[in-house]
């Protein structure tokens, strides 16, 4: 199982990927620039569909959560 949280920290002005694999810490990288944090996470989203893995469910928005850039 793998899990993505995606968020952006006013506090620093960065967008946050945390990505938490079963059985390996979880990993955070920060982002300054949205186009860098985009590419990363269409190429995670490739990572994924490559290695087959299939998304159950539908993804969980916050209401307090993601306003955009």
């Amino acid at each position: 199982m793998v899990r993505l949280e995606t968020r952006y920290e006013r506090a620093t002005n960065e967008y946050v990927l945390v990505t938490s694999w079963v059985n390996k810490p979880d990993e955070t990288e920060r982002f300054r620039d949205f186009a860098a944090f985009d590419q990363r996470i269409h190429a995670l989203e490739r990572q994924l569909h490559e290695a087959r893995w299939a998304l159950i469910g539908q993804p969980t928005l916050l209401k307090d959560g993601w306003k955009g850039p």
